[in-house]
């Protein structure tokens, strides 16, 4: 049974293409931290008294507030998986394609969970159709940090969706001009001077503050580090990075165990840099581009982020997405009667056992019928239903390869 629910949320890997499993990997530690974040807020909202420590002061709490890490790691995904294409010299990715695909990939899943959700509201009448519309309108084009300045009220975890459409208008102009470059070297290298001076004028702008620090101009420098990456894993496949490589007395296992501990320092310096500050941006920056590369050089880190159900459900990360923060609101009415003596830890640790498995399960019906129809090509069908079992099977036509 596990094995066939296994098969089912498999990522559709397009024809020709090299399933890269890290990815999805790195995508799931980005949306459970994500999720974490949101479950502790809305735990903290409903806990009938203080805490054992004040949560200013306690270290598991503060780790967990540093949630939205996770939104920056899918931008700098986002910046490597939308380059990797445009890396074929043989066969590049034509922009009219590459827009196709985005439009087709993204859009029927988005525009479906924001209508339900702001169908859902107008029922339980916090909002009027009315009053809702305009909402709905700027959510489905990408429009709502512009027309509100402020966080949807339909879906509140559609800001970063603005800034990935905005990315996207610019990212296959980008990709070919860079990759236009044959000098590997100063291609790289002056990539990462950019990134380095556009910092500077984000902090000389005020991009790093609100509101702007919620748009592209304030997160270019993310997308920025995956193009750097895509770089390195196509052409010569790191080997421009060879810090522990050229330590002859280590064995290749041993060398790759030092990755691992680069991954480890690199996120608790993620969770310690994000600020508004110059210095620790840069930092950041230099944090997310060294867990990304860690992902792909490192042991035990390779292994756990290929593990067959963590690569599942990171493959099934927009739809996740998407759906949790509501899920969230409408279980924790549910659940935050229980509690677990007055330490926070403790308290997230139940509320998690409980919210995880309900935000998975239906995370997997919601990803197989109305997210994996659109990750392939063509015209869309619903899934047809096999009676030996319990989940669908897919005709996908040939178009979306």
């Amino acid at each position: 049974m596990l094995n066939t629910i296994l098969q089912h949320i498999k990522r559709p890997t397009p024809s020709g293409a090299t399933y890269l499993a890290e990815v999805d990997g790195l995508r799931f530690v980005a949306i459970f931290l994500v999720i974490i974040q949101h479950l502790s807020e809305r735990m903290v909202r409903f806990f009938p008294t203080d805490f054992a420590t004040p949560l200013r002061e306690d270290v598991v709490a503060f780790w967990v507030s540093r949630g939205t890490v996770g939104v920056f790691l899918f931008f700098a995904i986002s910046g490597f998986v939308l380059a990797l294409p445009f890396t074929e010299k043989s066969t590049p990715l034509s922009i009219k394609s590459f827009y196709s695909r985005r439009l087709t990939r993204i859009e029927p899943p988005y525009l479906i969970w924001m209508s339900v959700f702001a169908l859902i509201l107008v029922a339980k009448d916090v909002f009027s159709a009315t009053e809702i519309l305009p909402h709905w309108l700027a959510s489905v084009t990408y429009t709502n940090w512009f027309f509100f300045g402020d966080y949807s009220v339909i879906n509140p975890v559609a800001w970063s969706l603005e800034i990935e459409i905005q990315f996207y208008l610019i990212a296959p102009f980008l990709a070919k001009a860079y990759f236009s470059i044959d000098d590997w070297a100063k291609r790289r290298l002056g990539l990462a001077i950019f990134i380095g001076l556009y910092i500077v004028l984000m902090a000389k702008c005020g991009w790093l503050h609100f509101p702007m620090k919620a748009t592209l101009l304030g997160r270019l420098p993310n997308f920025l580090i995956g193009f750097l990456v895509a770089d390195l894993y196509k052409f010569k496949d790191f080997k421009s990075l060879r810090a522990f490589d050229r330590l002859p007395k280590l064995s290749s296992q041993l060398r790759q165990q030092l990755w691992d501990i680069v991954a480890i320092a690199a996120l608790f310096a993620l969770f310690y840099t994000w600020t508004e500050e110059l210095v620790k941006t840069v930092i950041f920056n230099l944090a997310l581009f060294l867990l990304f590369v860690a992902a792909f050089k490192g042991f035990f880190i390779k292994k756990m982020l290929k593990n067959n159900w963590i690569a599942a459900f990171g493959g099934m990360c927009y739809t996740i997405y998407l759906t949790h923060l509501p899920l969230l609101e409408g279980l924790i009415r549910f659940t935050h009667p229980i509690t677990l003596t007055n330490i926070y830890a403790l308290n997230l640790l139940l509320q998690a056992a409980f919210a995880l498995p309900i935000i998975g399960g239906l995370s997997i019906v919601f990803y197989i019928f109305i997210e994996k129809p659109f990750m392939r090509q063509g015209k869309w069908r619903w899934p047809k239903i096999d009676p030996k079992f319990s989940f669908p099977r897919f005709r996908y036509p040939s178009v979306f390869k």
